[in-house]
């Protein structure tokens, strides 16, 4: 019995052990992304005026406006809410990160497609349509 207490009190250091240095990464994770979303924020405002900044876990993706004909493609096609046709919308808005930057977003997070969609949609006032709802 007190061998398999020594093995449980064991386990649950190491199991400790490695959720504080779990915590400790996200940590510091988190203030690299809170450094580079500032300085994404500050340059972005240098040379645009109207932008949006959408945060996930990866980083911050900041897009403008889309332009009418950009809108109007993308409103007028028949998979409006497929992958491709959410990627054909905000490539041409996408203001930081680079497309390289954002394609490792994607890979971490797939979801942030919807979000960096609808972020582009609302800026051409259409404030009430999602994308995540399909119909």
């Amino acid at each position: 019995m007190s061998d398999l207490l020594e093995q449980i009190a064991k386990a649950e250091a190491e199991a400790a052990k490695a959720l504080a240095a779990r915590d400790k990464r996200a940590e510091e994770q988190e203030l690299k992304l809170r450094l580079e979303r500032a300085k994404a924020i500050a340059e972005v405002a240098a040379k645009h005026d109207r932008f949006e900044v959408v945060d996930t876990d990866s980083g911050c993706v900041i897009v403008c406006p889309p332009k009418a004909v950009t809108y109007k493609k993308w409103h007028d096609s028949k998979e409006q809410f497929a992958y491709g046709s959410l990627e054909a919308l905000i490539r041409p808005c996408l203001i930081h990160p680079d497309v390289a930057g954002f394609e490792r977003i994607l890979a971490e997070q797939p979801g942030a497609l919807d979000r960096v969609a609808n972020a582009i949609v609302k800026m051409a006032g259409a404030a009430s349509k999602e994308v995540s709802e399909k119909p």
